[in-house]
């Protein structure tokens, strides 16, 4: 007489709890998605388990789990860390006279940041998308760039092109002359002569009767 019994064999499984900050973290294992964190998957079966964490704005996560029998295993606050892109200013004279020099430090704004003193060209790291920034510099023009688009693991480069603040000009003479400068009247000596340029201004001046005379300042 012979005996039949049927043994069924019940696999070993385990489980295990993720948790991230920020949360809402997907999960996904083997190329499928399994919800977001906080999150418990299981029971499953043991062994090693790749586990990926994605979220909008941040850079996937990468762990390595290995599911042991019987047991609940815990991985918790995993911090997912931002995406980021760059921003690169740069600062360049919007003309050739030598006499304006590009300033060695500005004050900057970046979006809600506190001014800065900087050191142009500066770059940055920063979240990806828009940004208001303000440059300041002794002697030159405010300038607001409104919205810098930053896009994650690339560069937005921003030239700042210098417009100087206008400064004035007064001449003396003995007699009344005539001031021209390129060909264009821009005033007479003994009064004030405004919206010039920073710089070197080559001047000609002329009264009726004399040789006109040629000077810079």
């Amino acid at each position: 007489q012979s005996l039949e019994k049927k043994v069924n064999l019940k696999k070993q499984q385990g489980e295990f709890h993720l948790s991230s900050v920020p949360d809402g973290g997907e999960v996904w294992m083997n190329g499928q998605r399994m919800g977001v964190t906080p999150i418990t998957i299981g029971p499953i079966d043991i062994g090693a388990r790749e586990i990926i964490l994605k979220k909008e704005g941040f850079e996937d996560r990468r762990l390595s789990i290995e599911v042991l029998p019987d047991e609940s295993l815990k991985f918790e606050r995993i911090e997912l860390l931002p995406s980021l892109g760059k921003i690169f200013i740069t600062a360049e004279n919007r003309d050739e006279n030598s006499f304006i020099k590009v300033p060695e430090k500005v004050e900057i704004k970046i979006g809600d940041e506190n001014w800065k003193e900087t050191v142009l060209p500066l770059e940055e790291d920063l979240r990806p998308g828009k940004y208001k920034i303000e440059i300041e510099a002794e002697g030159f023009e405010k300038k607001i760039f409104q919205e810098i688009e930053i896009s994650a693991h690339k560069t937005s480069t921003v030239k700042y092109a210098l417009t100087p603040k206008e400064a004035s000009l007064r001449v003396k003479s003995d007699i009344p002359l005539e001031v021209f400068e390129n060909d264009r009247r821009i005033g007479k000596t003994g009064e004030r002569i405004d919206k010039l340029i920073p710089g070197k201004h080559d001047l000609l001046f002329k009264a009726e009767g004399f040789k006109p005379i040629k000077n810079y300042v």
